[in-house]
């Protein structure tokens, strides 16, 4: 080229001063919810300065049953750098049913050197039971009433059977009462079993503080000579004396005699020299505070008596000379030893008196 200088382009430095931009945006459009939705706020940075942004949100409609909320509402952005901010969306006055209905959201974001911009989004707010879950519900209500309806009313005109009868075996109401009785019984025999129980229990402690039958043996010993004609024993108080034997020994004269009783009836009576083992019968039993005794009659023995005989020579008899008696004691001892059993007169140890076979 011969001349460059008709093609040179001149060159200069262009200043580019600071300038603010921001965009913003929603996610989605549209949202839905019979209750809640949620969305995001996407806001940019577009220009070559740091800034700082404010987001406010409402509903478009005044009446819109609805509140809305940011999770962030100050931003501050650097160049070229965005954000996402969540948004949630309550409905406050739920429908139950219906038709959905649509409302409009604003987005409005203010910046501090720039103008302001805003983003819309829909929320649909639907019904809690859909057209479809409704009718399905109502066709529900009904066949449950129609259900019932049916059981509790007669079939054909005629009337309802207090019990149904199955092919074998007894009815229901059959069957409820045998199970009515068995349960009765059964009750009844447990109750039974406890009242057993508890008067076992009453005897058992009866028997504990009741008295006992106890072996019995005691010796009588009656002596004329220490003044002691008579030996008795007194059936302590709660019991009788059943005797099975007395055994009887005497010493004295031949007049002697030995006497012996129980209560007010007489047992023996024998002489000193012919005392004998005594079986005192089982009806005979003394009780408490009456004597078992054993007495001794001892009188004198009779003067000796003149005797005839022949004479020395040969003559006629003459009448001896009385001689004299030979002398006895005059003392009796007589010893009774009496063996049996004290039986208590009432309580659980208690017997009736057997009559002698």
């Amino acid at each position: 080229m011969d001349d460059p200088t008709t093609v040179a382009v001149p060159e200069a430095d262009i200043q580019v001063g600071e300038f603010h931009d921001a965009e913003i945006e929603v996610d989605r459009a549209r949202v839905s919810g019979a209750l809640w939705s949620s969305n995001l706020v996407v806001v940019e940075n577009t220009g070559n300065a740091t800034t700082k942004v404010r987001l406010y949100v409402a509903p478009e409609a005044k009446d819109a049953p609805l509140k809305v909320s940011l999770r962030r509402s100050r931003l501050v952005l650097r160049p070229g750098e965005d954000a996402r901010v969540s948004l949630i969306t309550r409905v406050q006055n739920p429908m139950f049913t219906g038709a959905a209905a649509n409302w409009q959201i604003v987005i409005r974001i203010a910046q501090e050197h720039a103008e302001d911009g805003a983003a819309t989004f829909t929320h649909r707010q639907r019904a809690l039971l859909p057209k479809a879950v409704l009718k399905a519900l109502i066709a529900l209500v009904g066949a449950l009433v129609a259900f019932v309806v049916l059981w509790i009313s007669p079939v054909g005109g005629k009337k309802p059977q207090a019990e149904t009868e199955s092919a074998k075996g007894p009815s229901q109401v059959q069957a409820v009462q045998e199970e009515q009785k068995k349960a009765a019984a059964a009750k009844k025999q447990e109750e039974k079993k406890a009242e057993e129980k508890k008067a076992q229990e009453e005897k058992k402690e009866k028997e504990a503080g009741a008295l006992k039958k106890k072996d019995f043996q005691e010796s009588l010993v009656a002596d004329t000579k220490t003044g002691r004609p008579i030996a008795e024993y007194e059936v302590p108080k709660g019991y009788r004396l059943s005797v099975k034997s007395v055994q009887l020994t005497a010493v004295g004269p031949p007049t002697g005699i030995v006497v012996l009783k129980a209560g007010s009836t007489q047992l023996a009576s024998f002489g000193v020299n012919n005392v004998k083992e005594v079986t005192v019968p089982a009806t005979v039993s003394p009780k408490e505070k009456e004597k078992f005794a054993l007495r001794l009659d001892c009188p004198a023995p009779p003067t000796g008596t003149p005797s005839t005989g022949p004479s020395p020579s040969g003559g006629p008899s003459t009448p001896a000379a009385p001689s004299a008696a030979p002398t006895s004691p005059t003392t009796c001892t007589a010893t009774a030893l009496i063996t049996g059993e004290l039986i208590p007169l009432s309580g659980p140890n208690a017997e009736e008196i057997k009559p002698t076979s």
